[in-house]
């Protein structure tokens, strides 16, 4: 379906991959409504519903939130859904089983028969298709040191999926902790870290965090009402969920001037988009390597 506004300019040459986003959440989207799941766009996405009543011009991804609770309804049901399961595959990360519970750094729901090239995965075995992002909202305490504790253990989680994947580090502290990390059994760290993360699972708590998508203690950490209830926005030609405050969330995750585009210059052009493919032809037999993603 055509759900890019028509009158847009495509500056960026993205416009036709950003419809076929558009494609997977709306699936997405239905799907949660049919077994009452809750998700909100995060991050740039909720940014260019606020911004732009859209995507960012220059974003090729989609990045939605989803609580523990109602990470774990949805990967039951897409597991039992057979027609959803013919147009896409749920590939999650840095999956670990502990005390009964599956614990993830994240998930992304790809679309079957399709095929995005990202330098960082060429030639792993995987599942490659064109993909909407799920990073899982934490619980967390409203006590400062127990925040940070969590931020400390998620953080380390993080840097170990950097370090599996060749991350370059950007500085020279990030280079210290990566040749750290690399010592650490990825196997332990994230059956630790993961615990850690996920510490308040189930627990009735007014605040919530992000240090896995975020990375930044002062800008991953929001009150419940920040996001609860989500409520429904022009996204394009459709409507999709944002948090209840997303001026708020936004400030938060941006700063207070987030309605004032970056210059040109600082604009991450192409961060997914290399090179993608619809093809029914295409099919992802072995994806071993998965086990690895953290």
């Amino acid at each position: 379906m055509k759900l890019m506004r028509d009158d847009l300019e495509d500056k960026y040459g993205i416009v036709e991959f950003q419809n076929q986003l558009l494609n997977i959440m709306v699936d997405i989207d239905k799907f949660c409504n049919k077994y009452d799941i809750d998700y909100c766009l995060m991050a740039g996405s909720a940014l260019g519903a606020e911004r732009h009543h859209g995507f960012i011009p220059w974003d090729d991804d989609i990045d939605i939130y989803m609580t523990e609770e109602d990470y774990c309804k949805f990967r039951q049901r897409f597991n039992s859904c057979n027609d959803l399961k013919q147009k896409y595959y749920l590939q999650e990360w840095g999956k670990t089983n502990k005390k009964n519970n599956t614990f993830i750094t994240m998930a992304k729901v790809r679309m079957n028969g399709s095929m995005i090239y990202e330098k960082a995965y060429e030639g792993w075995k995987m599942h490659q298709g064109l993909f909407v992002d799920i990073f899982i909202l934490h619980k967390t305490s409203s006590s400062i040191l127990k925040q940070k504790m969590q931020y400390i253990w998620s953080e380390a989680v993080v840097l170990k999926g950097l370090q599996v994947r060749k991350y370059k580090a950007k500085s020279f502290k990030e280079k210290i902790l990566l040749s750290f990390i690399k010592i650490i059994p990825a196997k332990w760290l994230l059956n630790w870290g993961l615990s850690k993360t996920y510490k308040y699972y189930k627990k009735n708590v007014d605040f919530y965090h992000g240090f896995i998508d975020t990375r930044s203690f002062s800008r991953a950490v929001y009150k419940k009402n920040v996001f609860f209830p989500t409520k429904y926005v022009d996204f394009e030609n459709i409507k999709l969920r944002v948090p209840a405050q997303n001026e708020e969330y936004l400030k938060i995750q941006f700063g207070p001037e987030f309605m004032i585009p970056p210059p040109e210059d600082k604009r991450p052009i192409n961060k997914h988009t290399n090179g993608w493919k619809i093809d029914s032809k295409i099919i992802y037999e072995d994806v071993s390597d998965e086990k690895k993603l953290i």
